[in-house]
């Protein structure tokens, strides 16, 4: 009988602490499960904020890709812009030598403004070139889209005798000064025109 009595005790004993030890493993699994899932969160919270930051970065970059894609185009040498000067098609160019320190030239800019949104549809395209120094290009970009000006670059080459020769014969460096050519056939004017007479001296082309 002593002896059923100690081997009860002692079973109790052993199933209490095997109840222990099954609580403690409970207990220390669900710490970590919590752990777990806790550092999952704090993982997906710091990927979101990486992928924000990279949108961010990504709109700004765009941004700024589209501030510089719409500034006046600066031409450092003078053969980088001779392509304007040498189309063999059917449409009549008119190039318009001007600068922003120019009085006439700031003068007549409005009546080239003016022809130039009368030119829908037609095979006629006028483009302004600007001779201000490089470092000027943030005023000429501020000018030419005051006054609506379109089909606006810069030519910064200093080196005037060589290549005023190359754009007309007659072209000495006064401004402002016009060519108007139509493939191999050209007319050039010194000096200021209103719209009725660049209107004219455009037509003027078809006549040679």
């Amino acid at each position: 009988m002593r002896y059923l009595i100690i081997f009860l005790v002692t079973s109790a004993l052993f199933f209490a602490q095997s109840c222990n030890n099954a609580d403690s493993q409970s207990t220390r699994n669900e710490v970590s499960s919590e752990s777990k899932n806790e550092s999952s969160v704090e993982n997906q919270a710091v990927e979101e904020d990486t992928i924000k930051d990279n949108n961010i970065d990504n709109s700004a970059s765009q941004i700024q890709t589209e501030e510089v894609s719409n500034s006046i185009p600066v031409f450092k040498k003078f053969q980088q812009f001779e392509p304007y000067l040498r189309k063999d098609n059917d449409t009549t160019y008119i190039i318009n030598f001007w600068a922003t320190w120019c009085r006439p030239c700031v003068q007549e800019i409005p009546e080239f403004v003016a022809y130039q949104k009368q030119l829908d549809n037609q095979k006629i395209k006028l483009i302004f070139v600007s001779i201000d120094e490089e470092s000027k290009n943030d005023v000429v970009q501020q000018f030419a889209e005051k006054q609506g000006m379109k089909n606006v670059v810069q030519l910064v080459d200093s080196e005037f005798n060589e290549w005023l020769p190359k754009v007309h014969q007659e072209f000495e460096g006064s401004i402002p000064s016009t060519l108007v050519y139509l493939k191999n056939k050209k007319v050039f004017h010194t000096g200021m025109m209103s719209l009725p007479e660049l209107t004219k001296f455009v037509n003027s082309i078809n006549s040679i």
